[in-house]
Formats: C-alpha cells, structure tokens, sequence
C-alpha cells in the first residue's frame, strides 16, 4: 500500500500566515476550508508552496482550497454540481488515483434540513456513482451532540455519510489544534 498523507484543516482564515504550521505533517493533499484565493496567497518556502492547486468560493478571502505537495494532480470532477456548493469532488491522479470528496460543511439558512451534515449526506448521495475509490475529508461541522436535531437534518450523525457505499474502511489520524 502506498503511504500518503491527506490533512484537512479549517484554517479560520488568513491561511497565509498559518501555512508553515500544516507543512509540519508534509501533507501530500491537504483540504483547506476558509481559505483565500490562491492569488492573495504566499509561501514561506518552497515546500509550502502546492504543485497543484484547486479553489471553490465567492469571496476572495474565504473559500475552500484543495492543495497537492506532491506528484498528485488534481482535477474538478466532470460530475461536479454547484447545488453542493462546497462539497467538491475532485479526480486525484498519481501513484494512487482515486476521488476525493472535499467538505466544508454549513449552516443553510433557506433549506434547514440541507444544514451542515445534512449538505454533506445529500452531496455524499449525489455523488455516490462516482466510484468506490472516494476519500471524503474536510470539515463536516457535525458532533453526535446535535443528534437530538434528527427532525430538522437529512443524514444525521456523521457515521451515516459512509452507509450510501457500505464502504468504510480507512486509516485515519485526527487532531485538533488552535493556531
């Protein structure tokens, strides 16, 4: 199996100033949410500068950036619908391809069933034709706390995302860590 490491970390904006701080893991892909543009972006060192970079938003100082380190490209899905605004799939090619499901989860004030991990359980559901070698990774903003708001979310609970596949295998390392 090939080791890689894919990070996922809602930068609270200004990326730019906290980039040297996920460069640490040498990240291979790393899903970026509150993010600017690449354009307003700079790197400390070469590392920290992507190979390849992907950005989603409407507003130039927050949005959702996908970033390759390594020899990974990465490609919008020809799939992708703007209806999931921010849940991007995104065909990864390189010594391992595969699709990569980018989140960032959040409140939906129209629609309150579309809320958070409801959005992602929809899009998870859209996009389920896309193949068995999917990655989801990114900020879901769900706790099993909210569970008791089950009347008011589509796919509560995020361990119900994966149930569309029946695929649930992974290896994960999580942290949390204000920066």
């Amino acid at each position: 199996m090939f080791p890689m490491i894919i990070a996922t970390w809602n930068c609270n904006m200004a990326f730019r100033k906290k980039a040297s701080h996920m460069m640490n893991i040498k990240p291979d892909i790393l899903v970026v949410q509150e993010c600017e543009h690449p354009d307003r972006l700079t790197f400390e060192s070469p590392f920290s500068e992507p190979l390849h970079k992907l950005w989603f938003g409407d507003n130039q100082t927050k949005g959702l950036g996908i970033f390759a380190y390594s020899d990974f490209r990465l490609e919008l899905h020809n799939s992708y619908d703007a209806n999931h605004r921010y849940i991007v799939p995104i065909k990864v090619s390189g010594a391992v391809d595969f699709n990569l499901l980018a989140v960032w989860a959040m409140d939906d004030k129209l629609n309150r069933r579309n809320r958070y991990v409801g959005q992602v359980w929809n899009a998870v559901n859209h996009y389920s034709h896309i193949g068995d070698k999917t990655v989801i990774a990114g900020d879901f903003n769900s706790n099993a706390i909210w569970d008791n708001e089950s009347s008011l979310r589509s796919g509560n609970n995020f361990f119900y995302i994966a149930k569309p596949t029946g695929h649930t295998t992974s290896t994960t390392v999580s942290f949390q860590r204000n920066l």
